[in-house]
């Protein structure tokens, strides 16, 4: 599927409690791009995820994906376009191996047995962990269960993969080929991470949620830059932007 743009129009959500979350959000992401979502605890950014995801509905407004407006009765559709890798691969992760789990999609989407092996072969290939699927998920390291949650998507051919705190729990190494991995792929992202360094190093462009809405939305490296508006929004600026406390000066990227 080619990449897919999201539209978000005026997002309302509030709990069944009356608890406010999003007021009169939007948002967008042109095909192809990938969009870093931060901001501090309890900004909104897993309940924006749950919305695009057709998880959650909106109180009002509208979600568009790659030009289908999100609704019930697309519902199915809708959700054929987009891969959403949960922040614990345990929650993705379910059957006996590696490879039942990546072919699970496929094989629920009615595809004969030689179009699943395909998709699922390419998938464990494009991830990088084909040595590894017959093992079961529970005999695999962190890093390795992100990359097979990620390999379960992919599976599906997405348009939009949408990631929730993607590197939450990598060692470096782990999370340097994840940072790889994403940058290679084609599709449309839309992350939700606390990782600054990861938003500054993968996505061109960042949105910061702050009182249930996008505070500020531009390029990642004038935005994670701005310590003044991070520090409003109760972040602190990636440690490769910061400027030294002695000279003043900032790290060269």
């Amino acid at each position: 599927m080619n990449a897919c743009g999201l539209d978000l129009n005026a997002i309302r959500f509030s709990y069944p409690d009356g608890r406010p979350v999003l007021g009169g959000l939007s948002l967008s992401l042109k095909p192809g791009s990938k969009l870093a979502l931060v901001g501090a605890n309890g900004s909104g950014k897993s309940t924006l995820l749950g919305l695009v995801a057709g998880l959650l509905q909106p109180q009002s407004g509208s979600i568009d994906i790659g030009g289908l407006t999100l609704c019930k009765r697309n519902l199915k559709e809708a959700r054929q376009r987009i891969g959403f890798v949960f922040q614990d691969p345990d929650d993705q992760l379910f059957t006996g191996s590696v490879y039942d789990d990546v072919a699970f999609g496929p094989r629920n989407g009615g595809l004969d047995q030689a179009a699943v092996r395909e998709r699922a072969d390419a998938a464990l290939s494009t991830v990088g962990i084909a040595d590894l699927a017959d093992r079961p998920p529970f005999r695999l390291s962190g890093g390795e269960k992100r990359m097979a949650a990620i390999a379960t998507v992919l599976s599906m051919d997405p348009g939009l993969l949408v990631l929730d705190e993607p590197s939450a729990a990598l060692d470096p190494k782990a999370r340097r080929r994840l940072i790889s991995l994403l940058s290679s792929l084609s599709q449309s992202m839309l992350i939700a991470t606390h990782d600054l360094e990861l938003a500054l190093e993968l996505c061109d462009e960042t949105a910061i949620l702050f009182g249930g809405a996008v505070e500020a939305a531009g390029r990642s490296k004038d935005l994670l830059a701005d310590e003044g508006l991070l520090d409003r929004c109760g972040l602190e600026a990636p440690l490769s932007v910061r400027a030294c406390p002695v000279c003043g000066k900032r790290a060269a990227r």
